[in-house]
């Protein structure tokens, strides 16, 4: 009797504990599925990619791409395979200072051409590595060892000297130069070539479509145009003054590090000025590239977003370019041996004046 009243007391409790709305018989509901890490600034990565990059028709369709990638990884698998320089790094503080090809804004953006190697020598930050004069064969020849396009500045003093001893030949050796500014690049060519090339067109730069059409929208024009300055014009943007030598040739020493902005040098001034290259083919970088940084996230992009011309709208093939006079391993010369007449690059240039003047 008394295990019967305990059953009906226990029933009666269960009962009570239940509202006539409560379903006893609901399953447990899946804790909500938070979003990965990554995946907001993986999206943005993929809008920032879609509208700059310059191959963005290469790019996989949104759908199908797993934002729960690390950015790395993430914008990795969005390159393409015509890609050989894009990268994707931890936002650094400070004033980045491998910034290579920087040029005046265009919209939404500024342009410049991927991360540098570091200087090969050590001479207290400077990238000019050697200047010189020689006579040889009756010219008076100039010499330029320049490891990095940096600020115009460095280059000043040289060009200055250059002027003062009245060189009518130059030999500039890029043999260690990954590129830089393009914007110094546009000085030492400007320094270089005859008057009569003044305010020609020096380079053309050519983006994807997206932005070509905003650039057109906005200005008339796809292209990013700039020429070679007028040294005696207050408006040619630069602090530096700007020194003519006015040459009609230049030697430029080259090894399979030389990229970018040296191509560059090469390329926009061959329709203006005998160029004749001296060492080996060439790295083959006639593409540019941007920074792209958002303070929410932690990584930044610097993909490719355009491709530089001449102004006969031909660009530094992929492949490199080729010497006139081939001259192996360059880059591999020490220190010591940059600027001695037996050292082999310098000596193959020696050694076509010298027959130039036997003639």
């Amino acid at each position: 009797m008394a295990y019967r009243n305990l059953i009906k007391v226990f029933t009666i409790i269960l009962f009570a504990g239940c509202s006539a709305d409560d379903d006893p018989f609901v399953p447990e509901q899946p804790a909500p599925v938070e979003e990965g890490a990554y995946v907001a600034e993986c999206r943005w990565i993929y809008g920032t990619m879609h509208h700059y990059y310059y191959w963005n028709e290469d790019l996989p369709d949104s759908l199908d791409c797993d934002y729960t990638l690390a950015p790395v990884d993430f914008f990795k698998s969005l390159l393409s395979k015509k890609d050989r320089f894009s990268y994707c790094e931890q936002r650094q503080s400070g004033t980045r200072s491998t910034i290579d090809t920087e040029w005046p804004k265009v919209p939404q953006f500024d342009a410049w051409a991927g991360g540098l190697a570091a200087n090969p020598f050590d001479r207290s930050g400077s990238n000019v590595l050697l200047d010189s004069v020689y006579h040889i064969a009756g010219h008076t020849v100039g010499y330029l060892c320049y490891s990095r396009f940096d600020k115009e500045q460095e280059l000043e003093p040289v060009m200055r000297h250059f002027h003062e001893e009245h060189i009518d030949e130059l030999v500039l050796d890029l043999r260690y130069n990954p590129g830089g500014y393009l914007s110094t690049s546009q000085y030492l060519a400007t320094s270089v070539v005859p008057d009569s090339v003044y305010g020609r067109v020096f380079q053309l730069l050519r983006y994807n479509h997206r932005v070509s059409q905003e650039l057109y929208a906005e200005r008339g024009d796809s292209l990013s145009s700039y020429s070679f300055l007028w040294p005696t014009d207050p408006d040619n943007h630069l602090d530096t003054p700007l020194y003519g030598l006015s040459l009609n040739r230049v030697f430029i020493l080259v090894s399979n590090h030389t990229a970018s902005a040296s191509e560059v040098m090469i390329t926009c001034m061959r329709p203006f000025i005998n160029v004749t290259v001296v060492g080996e083919r060439t790295v083959g970088k006639g593409v540019g590239m941007n920074t792209f940084s958002d303070s929410k996230y932690k990584y930044e992009l610097v993909p490719i977003t355009f491709r530089y011309y001449n102004v006969n709208m031909e660009t530094t093939p992929d492949e490199g370019i080729e010497p006139d006079l081939e001259v192996p391993n360059g880059y591999n010369t020490a220190k010591a041996e940059i600027g001695k007449e037996e050292e082999p690059l310098f000596a193959k240039v020696i050694e076509l004046l010298q027959a130039e003047a036997a003639k």
